[in-house]
């Protein structure tokens, strides 16, 4: 999932069982990727699977932002399965105020 306000972009993803070690992040000005690896769990040599409906494996997204942010000050966390990143926005069009020395 996506959000933003006026101020910065959200993105929330359910990652149950995978650690924050396993979470890798890309970001530059205009795009996010995450990725992700969840391990099987090992078995017994005597055991055999009856039923498995827990993934597992690579999970990967990229994400298209539809304005600039500023990749230096994102934060990501990982709590209870969730993911949650915040990216704030960079305005090049937004007026500074340069003062003169």
């Amino acid at each position: 999932d996506m959000r933003e306000n006026d101020n910065q972009f959200f993105i929330s993803i359910e990652l149950p069982g995978i650690k924050s070690k396993n979470v890798n992040i890309l970001c530059n000005i205009n795009s996010v990727s995450i990725s992700a690896k969840k391990k099987s769990p090992r078995t017994l040599k005597k055991e055999v699977n009856q039923k498995v409906e827990m993934e597992y494996g690579i999970f990967e997204r990229t994400i298209k932002l539809p304005k600039t942010v500023n990749p230096k000050k994102a934060v990501a966390k990982i709590r209870n399965g969730l993911f949650t990143l915040e990216l704030p926005k960079k305005d090049y069009n937004k007026m500074v105020k340069v003062s003169v020395k």
